[in-house]
């Protein structure tokens, strides 16, 4: 996303749409899309738009953003970053809850349920997510060294099942 590491700006201008979920779930939905490495950009933009029954303005903004997540990821992945809040342990939390969250709902979207993944890895990292998305901020972490070690564990899981999917679509 653009700026997508400014959790605030992301945040004011989902605020500005009425948009209830927060930019790590947005985020995390986008990286969700794309992990199933469709190349029509505008199904996954469409697709978007309509799981956020998104209005013009706002399904063109998401069409910025998931180009431009796209092109992180599509690339290196060094710029890549989970967008979390300022503040402190339980607030960063839920953001990565909501990022994993987020990240399922994309796979879902992009329609991971029909994938059969290689090997039992794909199906034990995708329980992985889904454990942390139904976590309990204050179950999650006590600390902020757990909450980066779960942050962490989080987006390389979240490579994993991208990776495990290319090697399903080939």
């Amino acid at each position: 996303m653009p700026d997508s590491l400014q959790y605030e700006m992301v945040a004011r201008e989902l605020a500005e749409h009425g948009c209830a979920f927060s930019p790590a779930w947005l985020h995390g939905a986008l990286f969700g899309l794309i992990a199933l490495h469709d190349d029509d950009h505008e199904a996954g933009c469409e697709r978007l738009r309509v799981l956020l029954d998104a209005d013009d303005r706002l399904g063109a903004w998401l069409r910025e953003s998931y180009r431009a997540l796209w092109a992180t990821l599509d690339g290196p992945g060094l710029d890549f970053g989970m967008p979390l809040p300022e503040g402190g342990v339980p607030e960063r939390a839920v953001a990565v809850i909501d990022w994993a969250a987020g990240y399922l709902q994309g796979l879902h979207c992009s329609g991971l349920d029909e994938v059969v993944f290689p090997d039992a890895a794909g199906g034990h990292a995708v329980d992985e997510l889904r454990q942390v998305a139904a976590a309990e901020p204050r179950t999650l972490c006590a600390d902020e060294e757990e909450l980066e070690e779960v942050a962490e564990h989080v987006w390389v899981t979240a490579v994993l099942v991208r990776e495990l999917l290319v090697v399903a679509r080939e």
